[in-house]
């Protein structure tokens, strides 16, 4: 809307001073409002100088002061009066003219301590009045803004995937736009199948999410966090993965290194037989699972998959492991170590023999030791 300015000589222009609207501060944030003008170049003559009133609802805001820095007027000389609680005059003038569209002053704000901390917005309408440039008159005619003061962080802005975006990777980044006093988010992704990823502090405004599955269908949302203080969740985002390409079909595992048969005598303790890594191989590159049978022997995987067997006394015989490896699509291939545990002649032994034997002189004893013999 364009604001119409008369100059010392009445000479009509169509100088623009128009408030921003739809501006947010935080409760406890400091507010630069930038009072802006534009137009200039139909400005009919050159801007020396302004004056205007500053007005707000003190019971919503505090003036705390202007800067003229990076603005259009930066070299001029500006003074603030604050002539009411609510009103504040702006006068400046300067050696160079304003030459092009842009800030004249910010005024500095911060939301009344007065308000209450769990109020969701309060909505505050700034305005200008006797808007004069040059010193001429008639005063302008300008627009009010508008600043909305919210005491807990803002709802973000999702990005991407963009709501019922189709053939979506299994592996991607969701995107949004920062939610204006977020120092955290927290980001949900649910499959269909119920499947939730929940980041409860996630401080930047991008994610990456991969494991998702093929031709599957997703929703995600996201909502700003302070401390103890959350925003409203984002609407509810769906977005489809793609169906799995002829070269992105999953590969079972497969035997890279065959069991060879093994020979071990009769109680031999333990025996380290191999890292099943070293075994096994999948194609995909997928980390495998182990898991295994045996028959007349123990066996044991270790945390590096390394698999040992161990005797059991006195047995001989033909022993088997079969160790089962399985990829994260659960397709599995098996091999079978096959034993021979060779009896051992083992040295004889008494059992239970007598410590002492107690017969009367001049007699015979007939003593077997066969019997106590092992």
């Amino acid at each position: 809307m364009g604001a119409n300015v008369t100059s010392r000589e009445f000479k009509v222009y169509d100088t623009e001073i128009d408030l921003p609207d739809g501006v947010y501060m935080m409760l406890w944030d400091t507010l630069y409002y930038p009072i802006p003008i534009s137009n200039v170049a139909n400005s009919g003559e050159p801007i020396y100088s302004f004056s205007f009133d500053f007005v707000f609802n003190e019971s919503y805001l505090d003036f705390c002061g202007f800067s003229t820095g990076g603005t259009v007027v930066e070299s001029w000389s500006v003074e603030a009066n604050q002539s009411a609680t609510s009103r504040v005059n702006f006068a400046g003038a300067g050696s160079v003219p304003i030459s092009m569209d842009g800030d004249i002053v910010y005024v500095i704000l911060k939301a009344d301590t007065s308000l209450a901390p769990y109020t969701y917005n309060y909505g505050a309408i700034p305005g200008l009045e006797n808007v004069v440039f040059n010193e001429g008159s008639p005063n302008a005619r300008t627009v009010n803004g508008e600043i909305k003061i919210s005491s807990k962080p803002l709802t973000p802005e999702l990005l991407s995937p963009a709501h019922n975006a189709v053939n979506q990777d299994t592996a991607l980044t969701l995107k949004w736009k920062k939610g204006l006093g977020a120092s955290a988010y927290h980001v949900l992704v649910t499959s269909l199948s119920d499947t939730v990823v929940n980041i409860p502090a996630n401080v930047d405004t991008s994610l990456y999410v991969s494991g998702l599955k093929y031709a599957s269908t997703y929703t995600w949302k996201i909502r700003s966090v302070r401390g103890d203080l959350v925003s409203d969740w984002t609407s509810m985002v769906t977005f489809t993965t793609k169906e799995k390409t002829v070269s992105e079909l999953n590969h079972a595992p497969h035997v890279f290194s065959p069991f060879a048969d093994l020979s071990l005598n009769e109680d031999f303790g333990r025996h380290v037989v191999a890292d099943m890594d070293t075994v096994f191989a999948d194609q995909d590159g997928d980390v495998l699972t182990y898991t295994f049978t045996t028959d007349l022997i123990h066996a044991s995987l270790d945390a590096d998959n390394v698999l040992t067997l161990k005797s059991i006394a006195d047995t001989s015989g033909t022993g088997l492991v079969v160790v089962e490896a399985a990829d994260n699509e659960n397709a599995s291939i098996s091999d079978t170590l096959h034993i021979a545990i060779n009896p051992v002649n083992d040295a004889p032994f008494f059992i239970n023999l007598p410590d002492t034997i107690r017969f009367k002189s001049d007699s015979t004893v007939l003593f077997d030791y066969s019997t106590y013999i092992g």
